[in-house]
């Protein structure tokens, strides 16, 4: 056998080149306690999302009133769209919590919240108050097409759309300890699951959905074994490595906000 100690002794040191830029700086501020700021002034202003909309950057945004809301989509460059007008304020704000919105590809609107309280302390709210997580699908034009309420202890972490159109949400459920994957028919005229897929990691740390090409994309922020940012083949629930921050400095504990959009280029 040839002498392989040349390459197994050898040591390697690798990195990751990492840019940022901040593509958003609009000179506006969402409300942190928008329901005080509706009592006080008759007005809030609410970021709803972050996402990419057909390959773009772009925000979501809501100037609310008591009773209704108007939605704008923001670009990189501040210029801004009128989406819809006189929205029901009760589909931009829950109690003291905003929703979160992500437009589709044909101009629909796909909207979660979460329960008015925690799990971990209930006792916080009383039990004929509280409201649990919901979702809801908006038309263009405003209408709303389903809307679903979950059992308690289920939300939605995270939402993205395929490019063929199928919507998929990442469920957990904070009393068994558990994440799911839901994939949805765009089409469909109420939340009726085509797929569920068990995910792993919750205990572990975080995980976010974004896309590679045409295919699901998962971004495991999970320190232990490593984070990594992998392709879900809806299919069969396989995972394959894209790219590993193992051995690398990359660290996310730094990060304010929780990742609403990715892409894997």
């Amino acid at each position: 056998m040839d002498d392989l100690t040349a390459i197994t002794e050898r040591t390697e040191y690798y990195d990751i080149v990492s840019e940022s830029e901040d593509i958003f700086y609009l000179g506006i501020e969402s409300d942190v306690w928008p329901q005080s700021a509706l009592e006080q002034t008759g007005q809030a202003r609410l970021l709803l999302g972050t996402q990419f909309y057909h390959g773009e950057p772009v925000q979501l945004w809501a100037e609310a009133c008591p009773t209704s809301s108007d939605v704008y989509l923001y670009r990189r460059d501040g210029s801004r769209e009128l989406l819809l007008q006189e929205v029901s304020t009760d589909y931009t704000l829950f109690y003291h919590y905003r929703w979160s919105w992500y437009i589709g590809q044909e101009g629909e609107f796909y909207c979660w919240h979460r329960a008015n309280y925690t799990p971990n302390y209930p006792e916080y709210v009383d039990d004929d108050e509280k409201a649990e997580a919901g979702f809801a699908k908006i038309s263009p034009s405003g209408e709303i097409v389903y809307e679903e309420t979950f059992v308690p202890g289920v939300l939605v972490k995270d939402f993205c759309q395929l490019s063929d159109g199928r919507c998929c949400l990442l469920m957990e459920n904070e009393a068994e300890k558990t994440r799911t994957l839901k994939v949805l028919d765009s089409a469909a005229e109420d939340f009726w699951p085509v797929k569920e897929i068990q995910m792993a990691g919750l205990a572990q740390g975080r995980q976010y959905l974004g896309t590679a090409g045409e295919s699901l994309a998962v971004f495991n922020d999970i320190p232990v074994p490593g984070r990594e940012i992998v392709e879900l083949d809806i299919a069969d629930g396989k995972q394959s490595c894209l790219l590993s921050f193992l051995g690398t400095s990359f660290v996310t504990e730094h990060l304010l906000t929780q990742i609403q959009d990715f892409r894997a280029l």
